[in-house]
């Protein structure tokens, strides 16, 4: 059932992930998936049904965003999946991950395009880190209408918010934000 403030492509999209504020560093630089490593991920979810998926990943966060086909224990799967990447254990892997659902999950990856769910508020690089995830699930055939329709969505919000705030004028480093906020 959607509810009234549903945008659109919630009912079934899910997002499993690490990120800066859920786990340790040294987990998600163990756990980060690199481009070399898509085709052997993208290929273990097709081997769940899952036939649309986006991947983010890098040492800030691994995040999992697919359509569900109807896996009973989506996180449980993709623990499994990301136990046989890594050398964490099932139980080390869900202890630091988190699942969100339809239109929270729609939310938290509007909020990633935007650069507010990020480790420094306003990094420009959200939006050239998603372009990057789009075009690689293209290739590796694990896009279609849904994750091209939230994709486009989320880039569109990027630049709106570019256009409508300052957000991407701020420091887009640790280093650069502990500077201001020192000169300040």
């Amino acid at each position: 059932m959607t509810g009234e403030n549903d945008i659109g492509f919630g009912s079934s999209m899910l997002l499993v992930g690490a990120n800066f504020s859920s786990s340790s560093m040294l987990f998600r630089e163990n756990l980060t998936i690199s481009d070399d490593q898509l085709f052997g991920f993208f290929k273990r979810l097709k081997d769940i049904n899952i036939k649309e998926a986006l991947i983010l990943s890098n040492v800030d966060r691994s995040e999992i965003i697919f359509f569900n086909p109807g896996i009973k224990n989506p996180k449980k799967e993709i623990v499994r999946i990301l136990s046989s990447h890594t050398s964490w254990t099932r139980t080390d892997i869900d202890s630091q991950t988190y699942i969100l659902e339809q239109d929270e999950a729609v939310k938290y990856f509007l909020g990633i395009a935007c650069s507010l769910n990020s480790l420094v508020m306003g990094d420009p690089s959200a939006k050239e880190q998603i372009s990057n995830a789009f075009n690689l699930s293209k290739t590796w055939e694990m896009s279609g209408e849904h994750i091209e329709k939230l994709v486009n969505f989320a880039l569109r919000a990027n630049e709106r918010v570019s256009e409508e705030t300052k957000i991407f004028k701020r420091p887009v480093s640790i280093p650069a934000a502990c500077l201001k906020v020192a000169r300040d």
